[in-house]
């Protein structure tokens, strides 16, 4: 099967936070789901933003010198794994932007796009990639009244990736129905055989009169009833009289209702009670394995349940973290904290310090953390079993 996202040598991060999360290897296959997971703050968040391109953490190995030659040095797998230069080598995060499910599985034909490429020379290549950020604000409006050429982050975000979020995201005074429609509704500019009517220019939307005569709207009704069982009389109501837990079921649909290649979810259930993150996560499972896809259609989600994650993900890439200590009189020289005991204290170990003394460490240093993944990280489900490996223990990693 071929892969929806490769990643080489990369570096995210928020800025000059001092934070970061490094990828040396990492090939996310199509199809299935695919969970993030690690203790908090440990990058998977961030990650998830480059990835569906919903925050710009693409950061330079430049930046992050430092601490990447500290995680090199006392990480042992990656000294093993990688070539002393490795960190000067490209830096990319690559898209399979294949239409078809035929065409992603040849490998001679599936097309990567790099929604990140960095040379090492100070520029990012391709006028293309180096464009994507730079968004014009009027450039979707544009698109939309006279035609005009959306933005590459527009372009692709529109036509492959969908959205779960946590706190649900609905318009409040849209129905259940009507916020299920929405992407259909936008999807209708560049697709107006199949949503002609829906949001026409100098027109209101026939589903105002009949909305069994808007596409978007009839195929919102139908994904409320047949994927997340929800009634007629609740996908009538608005978002504000919907209970938690189907506006969460709402969110979903609303997902479902996009075209799409990969799903994106930060902790979609993480407000729930387990039952009916279940229920949604069975949801989930049945819409990415159905057999009517045209496309391998996959999902990438944040998580740290543990039984939720055994029991639905194909794939869990954990996040490991490596803490480090920075000097505030010396930024740029990085310490471990049995460094620190030693150097201040004369001791091996930091739990021999009594509590004035771990204070005065603190007082002086700043504690921070670098993520990291390693390919030996990746568990895949057994396709013979249908079982992680028994020895797999996610608790440690929270």
């Amino acid at each position: 099967m071929a892969n929806l996202f490769e990643i080489r040598n990369t570096v995210l991060s928020y800025g000059n936070s001092g934070w970061c999360i490094y990828i040396p290897e990492l090939d996310i296959p199509e199809k299935g789901i695919s969970v993030l997971f690690g203790k908090s703050g440990s990058g998977k968040t961030t990650l998830l933003e480059a990835l569906g391109l919903m925050r710009n953490t693409f950061d330079y190995n430049d930046n992050h010198k430092e601490v990447l030659e500290y995680l090199f040095n006392h990480v042992p797998e990656l000294k093993q794994n990688y070539p002393e230069n490795y960190l000067n080598s490209t830096s990319s995060i690559k898209l399979n932007t294949s239409e078809s499910k035929d065409e992603s599985e040849n490998g001679d034909t599936h097309q990567m796009f790099p929604l990140f490429e960095y040379d090492g020379s100070g520029t990012i290549r391709s006028q293309e990639e180096s464009s994507i950020w730079k968004r014009n604000r009027s450039s979707l409006l544009d698109n939309i009244l006279n035609g005009g050429k959306e933005s590459k982050l527009d372009e692709i975000r529109r036509k492959y990736y969908s959205f779960i979020f946590q706190n649900t995201n609905l318009m409040p005074n849209f129905t259940a129905a009507e916020n299920v429609a929405l992407p259909g509704m936008a999807y209708g500019f560049q697709d107006k055989d199949n949503y002609q009517g829906c949001f026409t220019p100098g027109a209101h939307c026939s589903h105002y009169k009949d909305p069994f005569k808007c596409v978007a709207m009839k195929k919102a009704y139908t994904t409320l009833k047949d994927d997340l069982d929800i009634r007629m009389d609740q996908a009538n109501k608005s978002a504000d009289e919907l209970s938690g837990g189907q506006k969460q079921r709402v969110a979903f649909a609303r997902a479902f209702n996009s075209n799409y290649k990969v799903l994106f979810g930060d902790e979609p259930t993480g407000n729930l009670d387990y039952n009916t993150a279940r229920g949604l996560m069975s949801a989930l499972t049945k819409k990415i394995n159905s057999e009517t896809n045209s496309h391998h259609i996959s999902a990438i989600l944040v998580s740290h349940d543990i039984e939720l994650t055994k029991e639905y993900a194909d794939r869990i890439v954990v996040i490991k973290s490596l803490p480090y200590f920075i000097e505030h009189s010396n930024p740029k020289k990085i310490y471990s904290e049995h460094e620190i005991v030693n150097k201040i204290f004369g001791k091996d170990d930091f739990e021999a310090l009594d509590q004035s003394e771990k204070e005065q460490i603190f007082k002086n240093y700043s504690k921070k953390e670098v993520g990291y993944i390693l390919p030996a990280n990746v568990h895949h489900r057994s396709e013979e079993t249908n079982q992680f490996d028994s020895s797999l223990n996610l608790q440690k990693y929270l």
